[in-house]
């Protein structure tokens, strides 16, 4: 897996629809409402950037189960949002390699990767 810049944060902000940061050098998505962010997927992505490295490397381990050849993936985002919520999952990270174009999210429920969902362009 490719390293992302880390230690990169910026301030939650509210865009009309969704509620995003920058953190540790991705994009991170919440869900909720104009008020604020889902109180519960707030803490659940807090947990998940504290774990952040040991997730990154499982979701690389559950994509070598599906894709046989050898690739690197870079982290593109983390998402607590709809997108979650539609793939019945906590969160997903979404990766994608440096060669064919393959945009990859891996669902999560607690620290387990449970669902695949792939888009190659």
């Amino acid at each position: 897996m490719k390293p992302h810049s880390r230690g990169e944060r910026s301030e939650l902000k509210w865009d009309g629809i969704i509620w995003s940061c920058r953190a540790e050098g991705v994009p991170l998505w919440i869900g909720g409402t104009g008020s604020g962010p889902d109180e519960r997927m707030l803490s659940i992505a807090k947990l998940v950037m504290e774990s952040l490295p040991e997730i990154e490397v499982k979701a690389a381990r559950f994509l070598a189960t599906f894709l046989k050849d050898p690739r690197s993936w870079v982290l593109q985002e983390v998402d607590l949002a709809a997108e979650a919520e539609r793939q019945e999952c906590d969160f997903l990270l979404v990766l994608s390699d440096g060669v064919v174009y393959c945009r990859c999210s891996v669902g999560f429920i607690g620290k387990t990767p449970r669902k695949l969902i792939m888009e190659i362009s």
